[in-house]
This record gives structure tokens, sequence and C-alpha cells, in this order.
């Protein structure tokens, strides 16, 4: 019997934390919706400053997007990124 793949996090730190929830959410989707299916992209200015979860469908894509957008250019900072 095939077990499905687990979901896949990444997390994202070193965003700009100028930035609205809404202008990081956006961009991220944007930047990871490439990889495969992303199911939720979390951030919240005060709680979590510079730091936001992508969570994707399979762990494959999410391993995929951080090994791509680690250390990678972003609205003005430079990315780092971890499958958590």
């Amino acid at each position: 019997m095939d077990t499905p793949e687990s979901n896949g996090t990444v997390l994202f730190s070193g965003i700009n934390d100028r930035l609205t929830n809404t202008q990081i959410q956006e961009a991220l989707f944007i930047a990871c919706s490439s990889f495969g299916p992303v199911l939720r992209v979390s951030s919240n200015r005060k709680t979590l400053r510079g730091k936001a979860f992508v969570t994707f469908l399979h762990l494959s894509d999410a391993i995929a997007c951080a090994s791509r957008l680690h250390d990678a250019p972003f609205l003005s900072t430079s990315l780092s990124a971890r499958v958590i």
C-alpha cells in the first residue's frame, strides 16, 4: 500500500519587515507556486518579524523551493529558506 507524501513547509527569514503582510504573502505565493501547489502562506509582522511560512501539498516541492530560493534576492533583501 502506498503512503501519501506528507506536506512540506518552508520557513523564510530575512524578509524586509517594512512590507505589509499582504505584500509578503502575495509575493511569496507568486515566487513559490511555480514549485508546486501551495496550501498556505503565513506571515505576521508583529509576531514573526522578517519570517514567513509557506506550506506545500508535497514535501518534494518544498525541498525544491527551499533549495532554489535560499539566498535569492526577494523584495530588496536576501532570503534564507529551509524546510521545517
